[in-house]
């Protein structure tokens, strides 16, 4: 009983999730492709560019960061590693829904 009640929530919440989604997307035509990971705790967007513009990854990392409302607090500074590649993450929050942008920033 109480591992089927567990089980609906997390539906209830993986449905309010993908709502959540649509309603960004949908309101945000004009913004860059990201790839998304829909779960029932959080929507995850990750800024996935490959190309040889080195201001490309950031800038469509900003440009969402910029359109989604604030989250809880200031996001984390960006976090580089020995190979020079610069991690960036943002935490917002769409109708209650917590939305985790991510970009790596690579040297090229």
């Amino acid at each position: 009983m109480a591992g089927e009640l567990a089980g609906a929530m997390r539906g209830r919440l993986l449905r309010q999730a993908a709502r959540v989604l649509v309603l960004v997307l949908d309101e945000h035509r004009d913004l860059p492709v990201l790839t998304w990971t829909v779960t029932p705790d959080l929507l995850q967007a990750h800024a996935d560019v490959c190309d040889l513009d080195p201001g490309r990854d950031r800038m469509v990392f900003n440009a969402w960061a910029r359109a989604l409302p604030a989250g809880d607090g200031s996001d984390p500074a960006p976090v580089g590693d020995d190979a020079g590649v610069t991690r960036l993450r943002a935490v917002r929050r769409v109708n209650g829904v917590p939305v985790v942008l991510t970009a790596a920033v690579h040297p090229f």
